[in-house]
């Protein structure tokens, strides 16, 4: 074994050996170093080492009741003591400067708990927990090192009284399960915002006197599945409680999703003692399966399968039977099976057949019942899951398309019925949403199917609507319309070349997102949602010949989003829609001011950040993350290499297109058939040409336009009405004729140019052309055509 190899597992058995009890360590030691010494050796001088830094750095103290506190830190004033812990105590504090008075709880890490560097690295987790606005987790407000060197953190204070308190003043198994939910709702949000928890345990949670949950000690949270450093063991060794640590955390593995559910399962088995209910107990077996990949994948999936048990529905956790089914249908409809049972009663003699037949009937119903819950889960498995899965592997494009296909015939099952709930009818509506973004949304990877897909959105615009309109103040149908508006947005300026449409349903997105921003104002995503759909409304803007208004509306959108980062500075997206605001105001820029003139120049300023943005994004992003945020990047390059061309510094432009080429190429490659890719790859491929034209590579020139408009041929002819499609087609023919002129080839440059002003001017009749495209494509045309003549 490698020195450094060996280091890291000596590191790992040993955080593994801080949470067992001291008498089996030797024991468990051996059997897991196998008989290599030195590796033994190293795991026992560290365990030396902790014992003796714990003497100097007032260990013993770690185990006092609490510490003095100051009389006051930072602006706040020490009224008492709430309680002490392994990491440290915490104080009631009351704010004593400023114009309002505020109770909080100061926590005060105890002496000797962290080193320098990991105070250090409490400062940074604070910055991201500061962000974690949610109903049912206490809300971290400040922090910082006090006087004496101690750190502390100000976290909100909570009116009420411990889980185990609460347990003990007899609530039933329902309120007990109900609050149960509102800690996995807590728990999933953190999940959302890429924070675990790490220690989910009954010491974590307080009840409020209104009987809602409140998750506190998010403080040693870490972002999901970050590996461990060295400066982690501390951490780690204070955040794993005995018995409620996943298997995988005490073999020294970093906390996830996974070991948080773990921790669930056993907090629910402990919330629920002394319930005999099987399904319960399966849940919790199934939570806390020794294998992660055996657990629930998610802690709404964990809460979904505890809210069937409370509605008597089959529990996932459960192996399924007929007569399992039945028995739940009949916790369903007690009632019902009450008065059958008394009409049987009445009638044994003479009825026993029909009792026989009604009980088939009951079966039947039963089984249809798990059938269509059957039906809706593989729907949804479809569309999102394996769909999720299969988008990123290579060649998985017909694969993709026959999974559409089978989504939208249970979707057509599902909706069959005109008694259906409100939220199966929000599913359905979402379900035909999500088919419309992955047969033809330009907004992703997609299967280049635009009727389609405006089919499908259409009708999930309709559904949503009414939804909408029968519960105006149910945020979910808001937020689902809201969501669904900004793809109509996308999917009508991009693939329908339709502007007005496209910047209309935008606003009517924002509109929506801000009313639900009201209502829920914790909830930051909503108010970064609406930031977004308004950028989405201001792109078409230039080509509607509203320049001067979409650059103005695209600065609002600037300084909005701005200021929401400097509330939610840890929110990698509003960083991200950052990148996007500047890139885009660049890009209009670019159209509406001069060539050359301030604002178009501060427009190539505005580029220059936006690709700087996304570079920093992706340098520290995820694999799967900074896949995505490529695409962006692509885009800002592109933008970025217009500009540059229209001030002729063709080497600059055609370093950009080459980037933003590989980036493309990485996603054809991925997948050949990926109609978005394919686009995407077209696009940089039009503005090549006009690079190479002005590098002097004519030739070269007239090859790629030649591949851009055989490309753009084909989709054109798969779909004749699609006016963005004809839209393409006609600006590849126009490069075209534009390279052959640069190659010196007048004749065929004229031939070429008449079947783009042909196209253009059929585009025009249909539909009057914009601004833009009158100026910079149908009137060059037309000059450069009655000059051939």
């Amino acid at each position: 074994m490698l020195d450094l190899q060996r280091e890291r597992r000596a590191l790992a058995l040993f955080e593994a050996m801080l949470d067992m009890e001291e008498e089996t360590r030797d024991t468990w030691l051996d059997s897991k170093t196998a008989g290599d010494t030195q590796l033994r050796e190293r795991v026992s001088q560290f365990v030396h080492a902790d014992t003796i830094a714990s003497l100097r750095t007032s260990g013993a103290f770690a185990h006092a009741d609490h510490i003095d506190p100051p009389d006051t830190i930072g602006n706040y004033r020490i009224t008492g003591l709430i309680g002490s812990g392994g990491m440290g105590s915490v104080f009631a504090a009351t704010r004593s400067k400023g114009d309002f008075d505020h109770d909080v709880a100061i926590k005060i890490i105890k002496p000797g708990i962290l080193s320098e560097s990991l105070v250090k690295r409490f400062e940074q987790e604070r910055q991201i927990l500061a962000g974690l606005n949610h109903p049912y987790i206490a809300r971290l407000l400040d922090g910082g090192t006090a006087e004496d060197g101690l750190p502390y953190f100000v976290m909100e204070r909570v009116d009420g009284i411990s889980l185990n308190e609460w347990l003990d003043g007899n609530a039933g198994l329902a309120e007990r399960l109900r609050l149960f939910g509102q800690i996995c709702n807590a728990v999933s949000y953190a999940h959302r915002n890429l924070v675990v928890h790490r220690d989910l345990t009954p010491a974590n949670v307080l009840v409020e006197a209104t009987g809602n949950a409140k998750l506190i000690d998010f403080g040693i949270a870490r972002p999901d599945g970050e590996a461990l450093s060295d400066l982690a063991r501390p951490l780690r060794a204070l955040t794993l409680t005995p018995g409620y640590a996943a298997p995988e955390r005490l073999e020294g593995k970093p906390a996830t999703v996974s070991s948080d559910v773990y921790s669930a399962g056993r907090l629910l088995s402990h919330i629920v003692e002394g319930s005999r209910q099987t399904e319960l107990r399966a849940i919790i077996d199934k939570a806390m399966s020794p294998n992660p990949d055996d657990r629930y994948h998610s802690m709404d999936e964990l809460a979904e399968d505890v809210q069937r048990f409370q509605n008597s529905r089959t529990v996932k956790a459960m192996p399924y039977s007929r007569g399992y089914a039945f028995g739940k249908w009949l916790q369903r409809n007690r009632l019902p099976a009450a008065l059958g049972a008394l009409f049987v009663l009445a009638l044994i003699g003479g009825l026993a057949a029909s009792t026989w037949y009604a009980q088939r009937e009951r079966v039947a119903r039963a089984e249809a019942d798990h059938r269509f819950d059957e039906v809706r889960s593989i729907a949804t498995f479809m569309l999102y899951d394996l769909y999720d899965d299969l988008s990123p592997l290579s060649g998985n494009t017909r694969s993709l398309a026959r999974i559409a296909e089978e989504a939208r015939k249970y979707l057509e099952r599902l909706s069959v019925g005109d008694d259906l709930s409100p939220e199966l009818r929000l599913e359905i509506a979402q379900g035909y949403h999500r088919l419309s973004d992955v047969t033809g949304n330009p907004q992703g990877s997609n299967l280049g199917r635009r009727e389609e897909a405006r089919t499908y959105l259409d009708r999930a615009l309709s559904d949503l609507r009414a939804l909408h309109g029968e519960y105006p103040n149910d945020t979910r149908y808001t937020v689902a319309l809201a969501e669904a508006l900004y793809s109509d947005a996308i999917l009508r300026f991009i693939g329908e070349d339709d502007n007005k449409g496209g910047s209309q349903s935008a606003a009517r997105s924002a509109a929506l997102y801000d009313e639900v921003a009201r209502l829920r104002p914790n909830e930051a995503s909503h108010r970064r949602n609406a930031i977004q759909s308004r950028l989405q409304a201001a792109k078409p803007l230039v080509w509607m010949d509203q320049g001067e208004r979409g650059v103005r509306m695209l600065k609002a959108v600037q300084a909005e989003i701005g200021k929401f980062r400097k509330t939610n500075p840890t929110d990698r997206e509003a960083e991200r829609l950052a990148a996007a605001v500047a890139s885009e105001l660049g890009y209009s820029s670019s159209w509406h001011f001069e060539l050359g003139s301030e604002g178009f120049m501060a427009g190539l300023a505005s580029l220059d950040q936006a690709v700087s943005q996304y570079d920093r994004l992706i340098a520290t992003a995820r694999p799967e993350a900074a896949d995505d945020l490529g695409q962006s990047l692509l885009t800002s390059l592109f933008n970025r290499s217009l500009v540059l061309s229209d001030l002729e510094r063709w080497r600059e432009a055609m370093r950009d297109l080459e980037r933003a080429e590989a980036i493309a190429a990485k996603s054809v490659l991925r997948d050949p058939e990926d109609e978005g890719a394919l686009r995407r790859r077209e696009t940089i491929w039009s503005q090549k040409s006009y690079a190479l034209i002005g590098l002097g590579r004519s030739g070269d020139a007239v090859n790629m336009a030649g591949q851009l408009v055989d490309a753009r041929r084909k989709r054109a002819k798969r779909e004749p009405e699609n006016s963005g499609h004809a839209r393409d087609l006609a600006n590849a023919i126009q490069i075209l004729g534009d390279a052959y002129e640069g190659a010196g080839q007048a004749q065929r440059a004229c031939a070429v140019r008449r079947e783009a002003l042909s196209a253009w001017k059929g585009m025009n009749a249909r539909s009057p052309l914009s601004a833009i495209d009158r100026e910079n494509s149908l009137k060059p045309l037309e000059e450069l055509v009655a000059a051939c003549s």
